[in-house]
């Protein structure tokens, strides 16, 4: 039986959790997950994996999963409360409308998923974290063809690049259509270099104005941001760079919009690694 103290908790979280700070949204979740740690028999390790947002692989650490989507309403005996997670799709990017796009889709995808009650919440986590790592790397290969960007070192990062690749050869399309470019040019821009070749480098123009970094050979700061946002999930500190480098590449021109391209993507990946940022 659930606790008296877990019931509260999410009625705050469902009634006055959007007017509450990062922070305290954090703080909220921290309690419902100590909580499910006591009711599931968890560990620290179970815990401190869970706030982490990473899967937690023991059978204490699923269930804990489980009972925190209980308590907030994502499930009840089994069964996925879409309307729940849209809510709570909505309170965690605060209204913003075009971050919330793409819940209804994951929505539909994650909550198909079925099976014993601890496997199954650990099953939804998987396909949630899998979904947004898919959707943070297609941002992370837009970046890599509009201004080379450079990928943190990890253990997978060489696995990264190669899907990174196949989503900036399907993002392309359009693009190598309109300029003539190749899969050879796409190589290029996936080692953070700017293409030699006349249809690569309008490749990159076509690219930064399909995204609306660049409109009317003028570089826009707050689609570069915006774009830059997708990808970095959330890291504050990163997206405090990444205004400044915006800020300090907006008065670049050229009257060619190709060559323009290349200014804007030199400007960008000087001032990113300056500051060491990685995606």
């Amino acid at each position: 039986m659930r606790s008296i103290f877990l019931i509260v908790c999410l009625s705050l979280i469902t009634v006055q959790v959007f007017a509450l700070s990062a922070h305290k949204k954090r703080a909220f979740l921290e309690a419902v997950m100590k909580e499910c740690k006591l009711e599931e028999n968890g560990s620290d390790a179970d815990y401190e994996s869970i706030m982490a947002e990473k899967l937690s692989e023991t059978g204490p650490g699923k269930c804990m999963m489980a009972c925190g989507y209980e308590v907030v309403g994502l499930f009840d005996q089994g069964a996925f409360n879409r309307g729940a997670f849209l809510h709570i799709a909505r309170i965690i990017v605060d209204n913003d409308e075009t971050k919330l796009k793409e819940a209804p889709g994951i929505a539909d995808e994650c909550g198909k998923i079925t099976g014993e009650r601890c496997q199954q919440a650990y099953d939804f986590s998987k396909c949630l974290h899998d979904y947004l790592s898919m959707k943070i790397l297609k941002y992370v290969a837009l970046l890599l063809m509009i201004c080379g960007v450079t990928f943190v070192k990890s253990d997978d990062r060489e696995e990264k690049k190669k899907m990174a690749k196949e989503m900036m050869f399907a993002m392309s399309e359009d693009c190598r259509e309109q300029e003539g470019a190749t899969e050879a040019d796409l190589d290029v821009l996936l080692e953070n270099k700017n293409p030699t070749t006349k249809s690569g480098r309008c490749l990159v123009a076509c690219l930064q104005e399909q995204f609306g970094v660049v409109d009317n050979l003028k570089f826009v700061p707050e689609a570069f941001v915006s774009v830059s946002a997708m990808a970095i999930k959330e890291d504050e500190e990163k997206m405090k760079l990444v205004k400044e480098v915006a800020q300090e590449c907006k008065d670049v021109t050229d009257v060619d919009r190709c060559e323009l391209a290349m200014k804007i993507s030199d400007c960008l990946r000087n001032a990113l690694k300056k500051r060491n940022v990685e995606f």
